[in-house]
């Protein structure tokens, strides 16, 4: 009871010093009569489709006079809209007025995501001077995954839901791409992922009651009202509240980087370039350039399509790929714009790719006229060198091992020239034999270890030399002696043999004694 009594005066003391929120909850007393009181009010997040806000009252609709929604978060949302009694009617309860409104994703105002909306209604009745009230907030994310998990910071933030996704990790790694974009583009654009698994359910299923044919539905569960929902309406609502809506292509780590920095720098050249026309290939291939890691299998992918006359023409890099477009048609067609911006590099310098990018702004006609200003050359003349001789060269190997991220060396010259990739990172020396000082103090001497061995005995090696003769002895035969009778043959018993038969001797004449007195007795 104390604690209770407590935290009422905390409650107070914090109301009258201003701590509270601007909206409260008006309770009402319980003396007064049930009608005329907001009995029920709750809200549902159906993304992609709306945010739907309920509320009944215990009164007949005709006594109320006006009804407002108010919707209001940090970021400066302030929206207070007019409600249709009538519009928004769900029954034809006669003392109960229960009202449902929809403010649909994707419009103007549009709410932040991962963010808190307060709201609150205010409604008029005929009968009672006292303006009805009740206030609280909801949560404006994708309900179907209620954990997600954000990180980073302005200018790059990601959110996502999956538990086992490093995202922290991610968004650090990323960063450095989107350091590099920005410096090479001039821009500095703000980016918010949301982050979806590969193959995630985005949406439910449902039979249209007429044609029986099945729809992508979110269904909401208060009322089983049904909204359109498709991955066009996952974009367009996240853009809508200035998110990107990305789909993963796959579980991969390093994919996801990928996508994340390959989206990053297409966003920021084509606020660059505004409403300028480039070449597909190039657009894409400059993005695929800020990859963080070398691209080895892009070329061994590009060189097998070579051999089997499977490439892609200019002209089928010129425009962007299909959307039904499969997997491996998208792998070739990344892997062979990636090279060409790769060779530019490699050739002209390894600022060339982004000179260009930028060099564009500067030509009326645009991507054609610059290319040929700052090499020499037009794009089919390049791009034939690039399938006739540098996809098979040596060059290549050693250029795909290069990124923006690697410094490049400097060529000691007096005239600027474009310095070939790959650079050379460190000095190379040539060895040496250096005298290393001995050290005499004896912790740092090497203990001497003695070996014992065995020395193998020499021998003489036999020989087949033949003796002379009368070198070998005479035989003499040897006629055995008959045995003799004396202590020295080798038959006569020692000592201790002849003490064990005398005592032998004795035990059994002891025991013959024996013997006998018994039978006399």
């Amino acid at each position: 009871m104390r604690v209770i009594h407590t935290m009422r005066w905390l409650v107070l003391l914090a109301a009258a010093t201003g701590l509270l929120a601007p909206w409260h909850v008006y309770a009402q007393d319980d003396d007064q009569p049930a009608v005329g009181r907001i009995k029920f009010y709750s809200t549902e997040v159906l993304f992609p489709a709306a945010i739907r806000f309920f509320v009944t009252i215990e009164t007949p609709i005709e006594q109320i006079t006006s009804i407002t929604l108010t919707l209001r978060q940090e970021n400066g949302l302030r929206e207070t809209i007019v409600i249709d009694p009538q519009a928004t009617r769900r029954d034809d309860s006669v003392d109960v007025t229960r009202l449902v409104y929809t403010w649909p994703f994707g419009g103007d105002p549009s709410p932040a995501f991962f963010d808190s909306l307060n709201y609150m209604w205010q409604i008029q009745l005929a009968n009672n001077p006292e303006q009805l009230r009740v206030a609280d907030e909801v949560l404006v994310q994708d309900s179907a995954h209620p954990l997600w998990h954000t990180a980073g910071e302005p200018p790059l933030i990601l959110h996502w839901y999956n538990d086992d996704l490093a995202g922290n990790l991610i968004q650090s790694e990323v960063m450095a791409a989107y350091s590099a974009i920005t410096q090479r583009a001039g821009r500095t654009p703000f980016f918010r992922f949301a982050i979806y698994d590969a193959g995630a359910p985005l949406c439910q299923k449902a039979k249209d009651p007429d044609s029986e044919q099945s729809l992508s539905v979110v269904i909401s569960s208060v009322d089983k009202m049904q909204f359109p929902c498709a991955a066009e309406d996952f974009e367009r609502a996240y853009a809508a509240g200035g998110l990107i809506f990305l789909p993963r292509q796959s579980m991969g780590y390093t994919e996801l980087q990928d996508q994340l920095i390959t989206i990053m720098a297409r966003r920021t050249y084509r606020d660059l370039w505004q409403a300028r026309m480039l070449p597909a290939w190039f657009e894409n291939g400059l993005a695929l350039l800020f990859r963080l890691r070398p691209n080895y299998g892009d070329l061994e992918l590009a060189r097998a399509a070579a051999r089997t006359d499977m490439l892609y023409t200019l002209d089928d890099l010129n425009v962007p790929l299909p959307d039904e477009a499969t997997f491996q048609q998208r792998a070739l067609w990344d892997a062979q714009s990636y090279l060409f911006a790769l060779y530019l590099a490699e050739r002209f310098g390894a600022d060339m790719p982004f000179d260009l990018a930028l060099a564009v702004m500067d030509y009326d006609g645009g991507f054609e006229d610059a290319l040929i200003a700052l090499t020499g050359e037009q794009a089919d003349t390049l791009w034939a060198d690039v399938v006739n001789r540098w996809l098979v060269s040596e060059a290549a190997d050693r250029a795909v091992g290069w990124s923006p991220y690697v410094a490049v060396t400097p060529t000691p010259t007096a005239t600027p020239t474009a310095t070939a990739i790959p650079p050379t990172f460190t000095p190379s020396f040539t060895p040496t034999f250096t005298l290393t000082p001995t050290s005499t103090f004896p912790g740092d001497q090497v203990p001497t270890v003695v070996v014992m061995r065995t020395t193998p005995t020499w021998s003489r090696p036999p020989t087949n030399t033949p003796l002379p003769p009368g070198s070998l002895p005479t035989a003499i035969m040897h006629t055995p002696a008959p045995a003799a009778a004396s202590g020295d043959s080798d038959n006569t018993l020692s000592p201790s043999t002849g003490i064990l038969a005398i005592i032998a001797a004795v035990g059994a004449a002891l025991v013959l004694l024996g013997a006998g007195s018994l039978r006399r007795r």
